[in-house]
């Protein structure tokens, strides 16, 4: 079954320019975004679908992390494939979970401390200034990336897909997905995204509450002993948390904003 492309929530003009830091092509966050496209594009060419993932990028990680080095590895991401669909659901609750599990993560000395967040997936986009996508009935179906760091500043990048049928003499239809340059689409200054605004609104508010309690103190050493390990844990749990919060949603009636 072919996924639900995502919605990116604003075009290049498509929300009114807000207090973030303005950004060039030069930026470490664009250059990080169009990074992570160019990994990801051949990804998509391969199959002709393409599974969310999520990159949080660190100033270090532990070398435990890293195959035993001596060293900390210096601008380590961290990467989650979202093979799940239903999880891209729960999207909206997934960026606050991984935000907290940064947060975690950093505290516990197994990285740190978050330097950017990215979102690669299916999305539409629109060209219609002051319109969003799922309302503008001419929106275009992208492979996008989209990304914020740590000082709120933004970018993205995007590329359309285009699919095309084939009926052969005999067999199954085929369908042939290629990818066409946006370039009016990469964005580096002037839109919102609320879902990565999720993940930095609550890694701070998390690291904050959890830094003054200083329950998180007891884990450091089973931390140190395997952060493979405990690392892989926090992920997992944030990405259930996020589930159990998207079902009890669904099952009070409640209408996602995600």
């Amino acid at each position: 079954m072919k996924k639900k492309p995502t919605e990116k929530t604003a075009s290049k003009k498509a929300t009114k320019k807000t207090s973030k830091k303005k950004v060039s092509r030069s930026s470490y966050i664009y250059k990080a975004v169009k990074k992570t496209f160019n990994a990801s594009e051949p990804l998509f060419n391969n199959n002709g679908g393409f599974s969310p993932i999520i990159f949080v990028d660190f100033e270090w990680m532990s070398p435990g992390l890293k195959g035993g080095s001596d060293t900390a590895t210096k601008d380590a991401s961290l990467m989650i494939l979202l093979a799940d669909e239903e999880i891209m659901e729960a999207r909206r609750y997934l960026m606050a979970s991984l935000g907290a599990a940064a947060a975690t993560i950093e505290l516990l000395g197994l990285a740190g401390p978050a330097r950017s967040v990215r979102l690669a997936s299916e999305a539409w986009v629109s060209k219609q200034n002051e319109v969003r996508p799922s309302e503008d009935p001419n929106h275009i179906e992208a492979l996008t990336v989209s990304g914020e760091d740590s000082k709120g500043s933004v970018a993205s990048v995007s590329k359309e897909i285009i699919r095309q049928s084939h009926v052969p003499d005999e067999g199954d239809i085929e369908v042939e997905v290629t990818l066409r340059d946006l370039p009016e689409m990469d964005v580096v200054d002037g839109f919102e995204s609320p879902l990565l605004d999720n993940f930095w609104n609550t890694q701070r508010g998390h690291y904050k509450t959890m830094k003054k309690d200083g329950q998180y103190a007891q884990f450091i050493d089973d931390a140190q002993q395997d952060p493979e390990k405990i690392l892989q844990m926090i992920v997992d749990t944030a990405i259930k948390s996020a589930r159990l919060h998207y079902t009890q949603e669904q099952g009070k009636g409640g209408v996602s904003k995600m």
